[in-house]
C-alpha cells in the first residue's frame, strides 16, 4: 500500500487574528479606494443620466442614443458583423428593412435654448 501524500492543515478558526499593522492598513487602503470609487462612478452615473435626459428634452430618444454609443464603443468589423446578422435575422423572420431615406440632423439654436430637429422622419 503506497503511503498518503502529506497535505496541509487546515487553517485554524481565527487563522487572520494575527494580521500584523501593516498588512491592516494596506487592507484598509484598498477597501477605501474602492469605496471611493464606487461614490465617483455614482456620481458619473448620475451625470450621465442628466445628459441623456437633457437630450430628450431637446427631442432626441435617450434609448436610441444608447444604442448609438454602444455602437460606437464597437470595432468596425464587429458593428459590420452585428449589422448583418441582425439583418439575415430580421430577413428571415420577415422583418427586412427597406432602403429607407437617410436621416438628417439639423440643431437650430432658439432664443432659450437649443431645439434639434429630426427631418426626413415620419
Amino acid at each position: 500500500m503506497a503511503p498518503k501524500p502529506k497535505s496541509k492543515p487546515a487553517p485554524a478558526i481565527g487563522h487572520n487574528s494575527g494580521v500584523d499593522n501593516t498588512t491592516a492598513k494596506r487592507l484598509k487602503s484598498f477597501v477605501e479606494r474602492i469605496e471611493r470609487l464606487e461614490a465617483e462612478i455614482k456620481d458619473l452615473n448620475g451625470d450621465k443620466a442628466e445628459v441623456y435626459a437633457e437630450a430628450r428634452g431637446t427631442g432626441f430618444d435617450p434609448k436610441i442614443i444608447r444604442e448609438v454609443v454602444k455602437l460606437r464603443k464597437m470595432e468596425e468589423p464587429d458593428r459590420k458583423e452585428r449589422d448583418e446578422l441582425l439583418e439575415l435575422y430580421r430577413s428571415a423572420l420577415d422583418m427586412a428593412s427597406d432602403a429607407a431615406p437617410p436621416i438628417t440632423v439639423t440643431v437650430k439654436p432658439a432664443a432659450s435654448a437649443d431645439t434639434a430637429f429630426l427631418e426626413g422622419a415620419t
